[in-house]
C-alpha cells in the first residue's frame, strides 16, 4: 500500500543519490527496513567503484519520496518515523477502496490517523459514494424526510438542499466520488 524511497543520509551528503524503494508491506519494523536500506546503500556504493569502509557509520536516513496504492494519501515528511508508517501501513490493509478515500478526506479535513481510525471503526461518520447532492436525492428517496410525495419531489432543489446540509449539519464532499458525514 505505501511504498518508500529511503536514502542513506552519510553518503547522501557525500554527494551520492541511493535511493532504495521499499514496500512497507514487506516490513514489520524499522529495524529489518534500515538494514536492508544500509546493505542496499553498500551495494550500490561498491559498484560504483566506491571502497566502503566499515569505519564509514551508516545510521541516518531520510524519506526522499514515496507513493500509495489505491485511493489512500497522506502527507510524509523526510524524518517521519518509519515504524509509525508501517503501522499505518498495515492498519490500512483491511480497508475498501471507497474507505481508503475517506481515511485520505478524514486527514485532509485535520484529523490525524488514529482520530481518524477510531471515527470509522466507531461508526462516527457516514458516507455516500458520489456528490453531496446525489446524497440529498437519495435521502428524500429514502423517505429520510418523511414521504415525500412524487409531485412535491419536483419541487425540490437538491443543490441548495446539498448546501445547506455543507453549511451546518456537518456534511462534506470530498469529490465527486465521495461525501460524508460526522458526528
Amino acid at each position: 500500500m505505501i511504498t518508500l524511497y529511503l536514502r542513506e543520509h552519510g553518503t547522501h551528503n557525500s554527494g551520492y543519490s541511493i535511493d532504495f524503494k521499499a514496500s512497507l508491506d514487506n516490513y514489520n519494523d524499522s529495524e529489518k527496513l534500515l538494514d536492508d536500506l544500509f546493505e542496499y546503500t553498500k551495494r550500490k556504493l561498491e559498484s560504483f567503484g566506491h571502497e566502503y569502509s566499515y569505519d564509514e557509520i551508516m545510521e541516518e536516513w531520510l524519506i526522499t519520496d514515496y507513493e500509495f496504492d489505491d485511493d489512500f494519501s497522506m502527507n510524509i515528511d523526510e524524518y517521519d518515523s518509519l515504524d509509525r508508517l508501517i503501522n499505518i501501513n498495515n492498519q490500512i490493509k483491511g480497508f475498501e477502496k471507497v474507505e481508503l478515500k475517506l481515511i485520505t478526506a478524514l486527514m485532509d479535513n485535520g484529523f490525524d490517523f488514529d482520530e481518524t481510525i477510531k471515527k470509522i471503526t466507531d461508526g462516527d461518520v457516514l458516507y455516500f459514494e458520489g456528490t453531496l447532492e446525489d446524497w440529498c436525492y437519495e435521502m428524500v428517496e429514502e423517505g429520510l424526510f418523511g414521504d415525500v410525495s412524487e409531485a412535491l419531489k419536483s419541487f425540490i432543489n437538491y443543490k441548495d438542499m446539498a448546501f445547506a446540509l455543507s453549511c451546518n449539519d456537518g456534511y462534506y464532499e470530498y469529490d465527486e466520488t465521495l461525501s460524508y458525514c460526522l458526528y
